[in-house]
């Protein structure tokens, strides 16, 4: 997905979502674990995902 750090993004759509996946509110210290792994993963990508994003624009959602 060409967007800037979209790993964060996605944690923070599901921790803010109306609650329908139990199995990310059962496991909220692994998803607090992933948000960290996916901004050093995202920080690493970023030049990648700055030329892709500026090239080709934000995907509608």
């Amino acid at each position: 997905m060409p967007r800037v750090y979209s790993g964060i993004a996605y944690n923070m759509c599901k921790l803010n979502s109306n609650g329908s996946s139990i199995y990310f509110d059962d496991l909220l210290g692994l998803t607090l674990l992933d948000s960290l792994l996916s901004a050093a993963t995202d920080s690493i990508a970023l030049p990648y995902t700055l030329y892709t994003q500026q090239s080709q624009g934000n995907i509608p959602l």
